[in-house]
């Protein structure tokens, strides 16, 4: 597998010299740079032979895009910015997680905002697919929306949207989060990204104590998986967390593939 972690610009040296295989960008917060900090972030990840392969959070929690208040006009010309700058970053992933830009609201009817949500991926994964970047749902815990939560759920709205760049993402701290089961992997497949958090804390992971870890592994080896892995969680030391959390992962799947063999 390919490891990356989910964190800002700044950090990408690290990455590349503690042998991390890319970066996952948040777009929001890079939408925010300015024009030469764009231009000067893209020729620091040239230099550096590291590239921004993934992005997550592609909308502010300060819009909504299932409640009606937000246009497809809007939406298209967001999308145009989001991918447009994707692109120029050499990105192929844009992760459709975004949380509070997806949740129904109390009273709202359900059904409606599935439905708005499922338009707002397939106006997504078309502008996406200009740009040459693939869609992966984010299932996510119920504390953080009530619109996807589980990878059955993503499943069936990636299958609903019919697109050929539109597919599922696994992260294991929701999965956990919400009491899901792992062996859904089997079921979902296949994944086109994977994200992997503590289940406690959701920060970066360092060991395997009071984790299912070694299953999340064992699944995804049994599906064939070979794509990429982030870690997105949090951490008060990189410098020192990334090297380890690293080791641990390639431990992981160096052990998975010994239980294949």
């Amino acid at each position: 597998m390919r490891y990356g972690i989910c964190t800002s610009l700044d950090n990408a040296r690290l990455l590349k010299e503690t042998g991390y295989d890319y970066i996952e960008l948040n777009a929001s917060k890079t939408m925010q740079l300015t024009e030469k900090e764009i231009r000067d972030g893209q020729a620091l990840l040239s230099d550096l032979d590291l590239r921004a392969e993934s992005w997550n959070v592609l909308f502010p929690k300060t819009i909504n895009i299932v409640d009606g208040s937000f246009s497809d006009k809007d939406l298209q010309q967001l999308d145009e910015k989001i991918f447009s700058m994707i692109e120029g970053f050499g990105g192929k992933i844009a992760v459709f997680g975004s949380g509070k830009a997806r949740t129904c609201p109390d009273g709202a009817d359900f059904g409606m905002c599935y439905d708005r949500l499922l338009h707002a991926v397939r106006l997504t994964g078309k502008i996406a697919a200009q740009h040459g970047v693939e869609i992966v749902i984010e299932p996510l815990s119920r504390a953080e929306t009530n619109l996807i939560n589980t990878l059955e759920e993503g499943a069936i709205l990636a299958r609903d949207a019919g697109m050929d760049n539109v597919s599922l993402l696994c992260d294991y701290f929701h999965v956990m989060k919400n009491a899901d089961s792992l062996d859904y992997i089997r079921v979902v497949k296949p994944l086109k990204h994977v994200h992997i958090a503590a289940s406690d804390g959701r920060r970066y992971p360092l060991d395997e104590s009071g984790e299912l870890y070694e299953k999340l592994f064992a699944e995804l080896k049994e599906t064939g998986y070979e794509g990429r892995m982030s870690i997105e969680g949090k951490t008060d030391d990189i410098a020192s967390d990334a090297p380890k959390a690293l080791k641990l992962l390639k431990k992981l799947e160096r052990e998975a593939g010994k239980e294949q063999a």
